[in-house]
């Protein structure tokens, strides 16, 4: 847990930049993300929340689960399979 970082727990492996909360596998949290989660891989660039597997949340998206793909530039729901 680095860069201001507050919590990095349950397997997470990166989380650094303002990242509040990084836990349950999650690989990469940074750039102020506030919340990832649940085996998702990148989250970064202000996204919210991050969940379920989904794979890149970034550019202010608010939640991506459910695998999605892709969420980003202000999208505010990706979910159920999205990409």
């Amino acid at each position: 847990c680095y860069f201001g970082a507050r919590i990095c727990c349950f397997g997470a492996r990166i989380c650094y930049f303002g990242a509040r909360i990084c836990y349950f596998g999650a690989r990469i949290c940074c750039f102020g993300d506030r919340i990832c989660c649940f085996g998702d891989r990148i989250c970064y660039f202000g996204a919210r929340i991050c969940y379920f597997g989904a794979r890149i949340c970034y550019f202010g998206a608010r939640i991506c689960c459910f695998g999605a793909r892709i969420c980003y530039f202000g999208a505010r729901i990706c979910y159920f399979g999205d990409r």
